[in-house]
């Protein structure tokens, strides 16, 4: 009984750690943005040079890791207000995730049939892809700040705030898909992990 518990636990927190960490991995790597922001034309949407525009957004990606003080050479003071909520959410998922891991780590230890963790956690980080990939990614999104947040700092006016210029929604979208791609290939190679030990086992 106790097994089958540590079993179901570990395949779900398996599946969230497969989606974070990809999640971390698109979101800080630096490589990944300057050809979205050419795609979805940032540099011609804020009156400011691109070498100040990629400036604010390496400082931004810094700040939110807590690597270096926010420098706002292109945000007003509601921005400013915005980009520290954003810190501190960024602060506890981080938090969050060094405690799956932690737990992750010891079901690991405690379970015999580890290759359940791999095959079943995969295909339900599939499942939570698919059931993602079919929502509204607008309503998603906005429910998503609604959760998140406790004020409505994170309501940009793209008519003021160059935040929302630097990040509009649709790049976000783009983040998004880079993170499920990242996300659905783990899963894929977790499930043809599971499989090829319990073929491997059969034919044993």
């Amino acid at each position: 009984m106790r097994q089958k518990l540590y079993s179901s636990l570990g395949i779900v927190i398996f599946a969230f750690l497969s989606i974070m960490i990809s999640a971390d991995v698109v979101i800080f790597n630096e490589k990944t943005y300057p050809p979205l922001f050419e795609n979805y034309g940032v540099y011609t949407n804020i009156n400011a040079s691109q070498e100040t525009i990629l400036q604010q957004h390496t400082n931004i990606l810094n700040y939110i890791q807590q690597e270096e003080p926010l420098e706002p050479i292109l945000l007003n003071q509601k921005e400013i207000r915005h980009m520290a909520d954003v810190q501190n959410i960024v602060t506890r998922g981080q938090q969050l995730l060094m405690l799956w891991v932690l737990i992750q780590f010891v079901i690991v230890l405690r379970i015999r049939e580890k290759k359940k963790v791999l095959l079943y956690g995969g295909i339900l980080t599939l499942g939570i892809l698919g059931v993602v990939a079919f929502s509204p990614f607008a309503a998603t999104f906005y429910n998503m700040h609604k959760l998140l947040f406790d004020n409505d700092l994170w309501l940009l006016n793209p008519a003021t705030d160059n935040l929302i210029k630097i990040y509009p929604e649709v790049l976000f979208r783009a983040i998004a898909m880079k993170i499920s791609l990242v996300a659905g290939i783990v899963a894929g190679a977790s499930i043809a992990i599971g499989l090829y030990k319990s073929s491997k086992k059969v034919t044993e």
